[in-house]
């Protein structure tokens, strides 16, 4: 980008006739998840908003109270207070992987390109949580989002249950949509995808 560049060269000008000098440090993307996240995908292709009944009968249906809305804004958050993956001066804060405490229950509707990074901490920290997903089989995150999965409901298609911030329509591909209640800290044997349970349903 010509104009970037032009800039940089400007910048870079002005901070040798100040005699200022700075450092660059690179940050890995396994560091840096949001915005390297942030960088590879259309933000407005995520912002999605669950239908308030829909939210409603999980947390009828799990029986639990979340206690903060993770990845949201305030276009598409369910309840108070939330976390925003993005700049909002509502948000408690912006990066939830960021924060040390997930010990009361966290509602999280990612964006799907952080799931298999919402799995594993989950299970790193040893958490429970719900989760609001697509039943992707075919994904290497499933495996161990079935491994912590206590109960999963399934929901109402997406072009029924989903609102789309951007676009006028929401796509299929979220299809098959459904929640999951979640524990980090459960022996397998405990959790829906153990054979014992599996024999149960």
């Amino acid at each position: 980008n010509f104009q970037l560049c032009k800039l940089a060269v400007n910048t870079g000008i002005w901070l040798m006739k100040n005699d200022i000098h700075i450092s660059f440090e690179y940050i890995s993307s396994k560091d840096n998840v949001i915005a390297d996240m942030m960088s590879r995908f259309n933000l407005n292709f995520w912002e999605f908003k669950l239908d308030r009944s829909v939210y409603d009968f999980i947390i009828k249906s799990f029986k639990e109270k979340p206690t903060m809305d993770v990845f949201a804004s305030n276009l598409t958050s369910s309840m108070n207070p939330y976390f925003s993956w993005r700049q909002d001066r509502n948000a408690i804060a912006r990066d939830a992987f960021l924060l040390e405490d997930w010990s009361h229950l966290p509602y999280l509707f990612p964006p799907t390109p952080l799931l298999a990074k919402v799995v594993r901490e989950v299970e790193l920290r040893k958490t429970r949580a719900i989760v609001v997903a697509p039943k992707w089989k075919q994904k290497d995150w499933y495996p161990y989002l079935m491994r912590m999965t206590v109960r999963m409901i399934e929901l109402p298609l997406a072009e029924e249950c989903l609102t789309h911030m951007v676009y006028q329509e929401v796509k299929a591909h979220m299809n098959p949509l459904c929640a999951f209640l979640l524990d980090g800290s459960l022996p397998d044997q405990q959790c829906l995808n153990s054979p014992r349970m599996r024999n149960d349903l």
